[in-house]
């Protein structure tokens, strides 16, 4: 029995060492499932740790998107739109044509009012100017035949004084002899040489002379006083008013030149008046019948936002632009992320597509505007209505556009921030 043991345990022994001594190469890599799982979830683990470590120095976001402020041209008034760019996406220069807008059914009736009303003003002036004329004329003429009759006048007045004096001259003779015959008749009456009758006849005489004398001196005196009235322009002329007429007729014309003078000049201010409101409204209605459209900047032409033909009123949006060298980046953050930023803070921008990374600064952190239906923005992130969300907009260098337009481009920026903990993190968001 023994013998047999020791058999039995040899045995078994040589039956071991005869096993082979390597297994398969399945066999010696095969790794256990649970190891497998153990490894995937320590890898899960340590990035999502990195990546919660990470977010202490960094902000980032992949709802990013470049934008522009957006520049509109509007129509400025009410017509049908001709000769615009047949498509957007084209280069144009500051004042470069973008077409026009033609309304040929502007009311002009105001216009016509106001033609009328200085045609009126300048055919009344006319008329007043002819009759001044004529009345400038006649004045003229009423003077000088004035001037005319009244140098008659004198010269007559001047011609009676010469005549009247001399008769005076001879009556004067005449009333001397007469008293010298007197003197001898008494003589001889007194010599008994000649009757009484004789002498009252000779006293007669001397009488008619005396008086005719005296007469003739009042005469005289009266054709004095006339001429020094006549030199003052008073004219005494029986039976004759031709002075007073022609005076009368003048002094008349005078009074319608002034007359006509004032209402002259009050036409003229209407006739001026009505003309310069004439030149305004015509002026007016040139730039309500037609406005040409330019473009107000040096930029890409974004948006046509209307047809050729079409009709559009005034405001009405016709063209978009976007300068293209001024674009940045919209950055939709969660707002309990906000008191990690700060203005002038550097940023990474990768835009989609790309391997390369731009570099930015923050330039502001402002509100939704989104929510502003009138916003300048050529384009905004992605709207998420579930979170309170801001908006931080980041400048990029100019050099790197590279002389492409990158506006509405979507990219993934990474803000450096203040650094905090995710406790305060997790406090901001949840109270």
């Amino acid at each position: 029995m023994p013998v047999n043991s020791a058999t039995s345990t040899k045995s078994t022994l040589t039956i071991t060492s005869v096993q082979p001594l390597s297994l398969p190469l399945s066999e010696k890599w095969r790794i256990p499932k649970s190891h497998i799982k153990l490894g995937i979830g320590l890898a899960v683990l340590l990035a999502g740790a990195y990546g919660i470590l990470s977010e202490q120095n960094f902000v980032s976001s992949s709802n990013a998107i470049v934008s522009a402020y957006v520049v509109v041209v509007r129509t400025p008034i009410d017509g049908i739109v001709q000769d615009l760019p047949a498509s957007a996406n084209l280069h144009v220069r500051d004042g470069q044509s973008l077409g026009y807008v033609e309304n040929p059914r502007v009311d002009q009736q105001h216009l016509e009012n106001l033609r009328v009303v200085e045609e009126r003003a300048r055919s009344e002036a006319d008329a007043m100017a002819t009759e001044q004329a004529a009345l400038e004329q006649q004045r003229r003429e009423l003077l000088a035949r004035t001037q005319a009759h009244a140098k008659a006048v004198t010269n007559r007045i001047q011609l009676n004084i010469v005549q009247n004096e001399r008769l005076l001259f001879a009556r004067q003779a005449a009333e001397k002899q007469a008293s010298l015959d007197l003197d001898r008749g008494r003589k001889l009456r007194q010599s008994g040489i000649i009757a009484d009758a004789e002498l009252d006849r000779l006293q007669t005489q001397y009488d008619i002379a005396l008086k005719e004398t005296q007469a003739q001196q009042a005469v005289v005196s009266a054709a004095r006083a006339e001429a020094v009235s006549a030199a003052k322009g008073v004219y005494i002329e029986p039976g004759d008013n031709e002075i007073d007429y022609s005076r009368q007729r003048y002094d008349d014309v005078r009074l319608r030149l002034a007359d006509i003078d004032r209402a002259l000049a009050a036409l003229q201010i209407q006739a001026n008046a009505a003309r310069e409101d004439l030149d305004k409204e015509t002026h007016h209605a040139e730039l309500m019948t037609r406005a040409d459209l330019a473009s107000p900047v040096s930029a890409l032409l974004w948006k046509i936002d209307a047809m050729n033909g079409e009709r559009v009123a005034t405001g009405d949006s016709i063209a978009e632009f976007v300068d293209c060298n001024r674009s940045f980046v919209l950055v939709d953050v969660l707002q309990d992320r906000v008191p990690d930023l700060a203005v002038g803070a550097p940023a990474r921008v990768r835009l989609s597509g790309e391997v390369e990374e731009r570099w930015g600064t923050v330039a502001a952190i402002t509100a939704d505007p989104r929510k502003d239906e009138n916003h300048k923005l050529a384009a905004l992130p992605a709207h998420d209505i579930n979170d309170s969300r801001a908006i931080v907009r980041i400048d990029l260098n100019p050099n790197d556009f590279r002389g492409e337009c990158l506006v509405g481009r979507t990219a993934r920026v990474l803000i450096s921030t203040q650094g905090s903990s995710l406790a305060s993190r997790w406090v901001r968001r949840n109270f």
